[in-house]
């Protein structure tokens, strides 16, 4: 696997990574190195190698640079284990999309190339930098997108509405596979029935968000919302995550009077989030809409369904897709009145009302958790193996020094 990213933090790599090894794959991460992260590492089971190389997100030429310089140092590393190995697939892991290219050395020994399109670069660029889709730069994201797509010898991506919009510019159909992001149930087990805090009315009602604080998650959204319903509910916001939003989305919760209603924790490894999901009376996911998130799916959605929880989220079409609107209160994406609506019809929920809404997430998880998604995903990887050319097989003795 050759990733832009870092492991295991990375939840949906760490996910198919870990389903390999179960199959019985051995398998290698290729990936970027975090602060205080060693250069070679086993974990659970999965060689980690890393290049010296981490991620801070600035400007367009800074993310630019920053992508080709990644690309060129991934590839670097991906030539020198191929000097210890043959591997039968290389999967690459967007974003960029352009990294799908430096694995085309593996493919001249044999290897299969596999695309797993976290997200969409067009739209994605779109929605950081509010452009339309008629901008130059998004014209040739799109370009790179479909370049990438036709070179692979199989995708996958996370929604079927990604799927879709691949194909109306150019992809071929029978090339793309769902593998959507449910729940690590390992990391996440399962709820038997549901869970709903047991809090007594007059002591504040947790309510939790993981995930990045970033302008399009709506968390200002979110806060301004509790600003309206304090007066009615003894709500407590606890905020899991960190990003580039933090500083602007204390300042909005200290203009608010919200200082001992908000929390910000910071960010939480994922092993953790389990506990933290199952202390908390419900969760929330106020995702903004937009050319991305539109197509798009959330972890933290499906976490929360997984282990059993009521959930107030944005209605996007993706979410309603997986979990249909009995089971999960919906807002208006974006709109801070839709959303305190929302929270207000939570808050005027009993118990046994409440247990019933996370009862409903709960059984709509089932339909698409990780057990059906990793069969498809494990049967797209050995379709690939199947089909590798005869010089793809490993030779000599596999080490690590």
């Amino acid at each position: 696997m050759l990733a832009h990213s870092f492991y295991p933090s990375d939840v949906r790599i760490r996910r198919e990574a870990a389903a390999l090894h179960d199959a019985g794959w051995d398998v290698d991460v290729i990936c970027l190195r975090a602060p205080g992260e060693a250069a070679w590492e086993l974990v659970e089971g999965v060689t980690v190698l890393r290049v010296p190389l981490g991620r801070r997100r600035g400007s367009r030429a800074r993310y630019l640079a920053e992508y080709g310089l990644g690309c060129v140092a991934l590839a670097g590393a991906l030539f020198r284990a191929m000097r210890r190995r043959r591997y039968a697939v290389v999967q690459v892991h967007t974003l960029p999309d352009f990294l799908l290219f430096a694995a085309v050395p593996a493919r001249w020994l044999g290897a299969r190339l596999l695309l797993d399109m976290h997200e969409i670069a067009p739209e994605f660029y779109q929605q950081k930098y509010d452009v339309p889709a008629s901008r130059l730069p998004v014209r040739a994201l799109a370009m790179i997108e479909q370049a990438a797509l036709r070179s692979a010898d199989a995708v996958i991506t996370v929604t079927d509405a990604l799927k879709e919009r691949f194909i109306a510019r150019g992809a071929p159909a029978g090339r793309i596979s769902v593998v959507m992001n449910s729940a690590d149930e390992r990391l996440f087990p399962p709820a038997s029935g549901c869970y709903v805090n047991g809090r007594g009315p007059e002591k504040p009602l947790s309510l939790v968000y993981h995930g990045s604080l970033l302008p399009y998650y709506g968390i200002d959204v979110l806060i301004e919302a509790m600003g309206r319903v304090r007066s009615r509910w003894a709500f407590e916001l606890n905020l899991y995550g960190g990003g580039e939003a933090a500083e602007a989305l204390r300042a909005a919760a200290r203009e608010r009077g919200l200082d001992d209603a908000v929390r910000f924790h910071g960010v939480v490894p994922q092993d953790a989030l389990a506990a933290v999901l199952t202390q908390a009376g419900a969760g929330v996911v106020p995702t903004r809409g937009g050319p991305m998130l539109d197509l798009s799916l959330s972890n933290k959605l499906l976490e929360m369904a997984c282990v059993g929880m009521p959930i107030v989220a944005s209605g996007l079409p993706t979410y309603l897709q997986c979990l249909p609107a009995e089971s999960v209160i919906y807002a208006s994406p974006g709109d801070p009145s839709s959303l305190t609506e929302a929270l207000d019809r939570f808050g005027a929920m009993p118990a046994n009302e409440r247990a019933a809404l996370a009862t409903r997430s709960c059984e709509a998880y089932r339909r698409v958790n990780w057990e059906r998604q990793r069969s498809t995903y494990i049967a797209v990887v050995e379709g690939l193996r199947a089909s590798r050319l005869p010089q793809a097989d490993k030779i000599g003795e596999t080490a690590h020094e």
